[in-house]
Order: structure tokens, then sequence, then C-alpha cells
């Protein structure tokens, strides 16, 4: 079951650490589009060593987002449940 499957609504806080497998999130930019659009709040472990960091911050750029850094986490807004 994909990630955008298993959620029919809104997500407030997605906190992604899953060690590497962000890939299988954002390798894809339409599945992530799917389910960035949900959700309001992400905080994301990002592994450089799969040198995904460029890919993931275009997926927020594009999908209304904006985000920065905070120790080993980067933090992303989706701008459009702002009100």
């Amino acid at each position: 079951m994909k990630l955008v499957d298993a959620v029919s609504g809104e997500i407030d806080i997605l906190k992604i650490d899953v060690e590497g497998a962000e890939k299988v999130l954002f390798e894809d930019i339409k599945y992530a589009t799917q389910f960035l659009k949900k959700v309001k709040f992400i905080a994301i472990e990002i592994h450089d060593e799969l040198d995904l960091r460029t890919k993931i911050y275009h997926a927020f750029r594009i999908n209304n987002y904006f985000y920065y850094n905070s120790g080993e986490l980067t933090i992303a807004v989706n701008r459009s449940f702002m009100k």
C-alpha cells in the first residue's frame, strides 16, 4: 500500500525518517505530488548519501511549500493550507 492510498483526507504533520527509503517517496514527482498536496507540514531527515536533497527540494517548490533546515531535519510548510 502506498502512502497516498492510505490517507483519504489531509495530514496535519508528517514526520519522515525512513533511513533512506525517502527515495521511494520522491523518486517519482507525480507520486510525490499526490501525497504532498494532502500534507500541511513535513519534517524530514534527508539522507544525503542518496543524493536526493535537490529532488526533494524541487518537489517542495513545485507543490507550493516553503522549507528550511533545523539541525538534521528539513521542515516544509504547505502554503496552500495557510489562511
